[in-house]
């Protein structure tokens, strides 16, 4: 066999193995593993938990017999004729929410003796009334109470009024937070506590879809408002009750607590300390009034959202606020603010 007869037989030996090497079916130790395909995201994974969800209150419905009562038969009536029979009526249909912007017109018509009172607009904002309470709400637990132009209540009239105590052996003085200064928040607490909770629970749950809308305007697109309610009364109801003195301090402009405890509060938690102990105790009442309402519902009851332009009884009327209103004007002592007011 010559070189070229060689060369020929080895070409050919390398051809048919090639050929034969590539339709062999892969090897395991040579294939890769495949990645494995993620789960779907069940409701659970994708969006935290709702804690205390808020149902629409539901219709007014037909009284339903009671388990165990035996109906009462009445006689088979004649048949009716044509002109017997009335007209057949369509059942109203639901009111549907107004928009956020434009909501201020329907809360109100749903507590027209809130906001009629004489002195409401004096001590509360009127305007973009949800997202007032929405922010001024989340911005409870913070450090800084919100700003003028998102917070619902109006600073309280009159001035801080603060008791110095000079010391005997030098020209120091201590400086503590008179009673007197409880006054001013007096109107604040009596139109709150006034207000009916069922009443004021149902309309909150009417118009439930808002505040949720505009707590996600802030921010929190996948988070439930109701639950930072619920979160935010409880921790205001953890305030410290302080019945002595409270002793103030004024490194710079600002008052602040002396004790290390009591400036570390909370901005809604100083609100209370502010207010004086028998204020705080009457809001700390009413909250859990509002907590159990808000948790359980069953404790709600059936209890529907007054209708537009329905008054709401309550302590809330214009008599109640203005006899709170005379009291709001403390002795002047100086002209300053506490942190966070």
């Amino acid at each position: 066999m010559n070189k070229t007869e060689i060369a020929v037989a080895l070409l050919l030996v390398v051809m048919v193995a090639a050929v034969m090497y590539v339709q062999r079916p892969p090897e395991d130790a040579e294939t890769l593993p495949q990645a494995q395909a993620p789960e779907s995201a069940t409701p659970a994974d994708s969006e935290p938990k709702i804690r205390y969800p808020i149902e629409a209150p539901a219709p007014a419905t037909a009284h339903a017999p009671v388990p165990g009562e035996v109906p009462s038969v009445a006689p088979e009536p004649s048949a009716p004729t044509a002109a017997d029979e009335p007209a057949a009526t369509a059942e109203p249909a639901p009111e549907p929410l107004p928009q956020l912007d434009a909501s201020d017109n329907a809360l109100k018509g749903r507590l027209p003796a809130l906001f009629s009172a004489p002195s409401f607009g004096r001590l509360f904002y009127t305007d973009r009334l949800v997202r007032r309470l929405v922010v001024t709400i989340d911005n409870l637990p913070g450090k800084q109470y919100p700003r003028s132009n998102y917070r619902v209540a109006r600073p309280a009239p009159g001035q801080l009024v603060v008791r110095r105590v000079r010391i005997y052996d030098g020209d120091a003085e201590k400086l503590y937070l008179n009673p007197d200064n409880y006054a001013r928040y007096t109107p604040y607490v009596k139109i709150f506590t006034g207000l009916d909770s069922d009443t004021l629970v149902a309309v909150y749950r009417y118009f439930y879809p808002l505040f949720q809308n505009a707590y996600a305007e802030l921010g929190y697109p996948s988070a439930y408002f109701n639950d930072r309610l619920v979160d935010v009364i409880d921790q205001l109801l953890e305030t410290p009750v302080v019945t002595e003195p409270i002793r103030l301090v004024r490194p710079h402009v600002l008052y602040q607590y002396a004790d290390p405890e009591l400036e570390a509060l909370t901005a809604g938690q100083k609100v209370l300390l502010r207010i004086g102990p028998e204020n705080a105790a009457r809001l700390k009442i009413k909250l859990r009034e509002i907590r159990q309402l808000l948790t359980h519902p069953a404790a709600a009851g059936t209890t529907q959202p007054p209708a537009a332009g329905s008054s709401t009884t309550g302590e809330a009327d214009g008599e109640a606020v203005a006899a709170g209103s005379s009291s709001a004007t403390p002795s002047p002592a100086t002209h300053d603010r506490p942190s966070g007011e």
